[in-house]
């Protein structure tokens, strides 16, 4: 039982992770693509 509420723990800050870092690569590239723009 105890192993099973570990699993969802650790799968749950799992998914926290992978939300943070596909936001912050969306507003990144947003930020990219702007300096691209403003470069040329």
């Amino acid at each position: 039982m105890q192993v099973c509420i570990i699993n969802v723990i650790l799968s749950y800050l799992f998914y926290i992770n992978i939300i943070r870092v596909a936001w912050f690569l969306i507003k990144y590239s947003r930020f990219l693509n702007y300096l691209l723009l403003t470069s040329l």
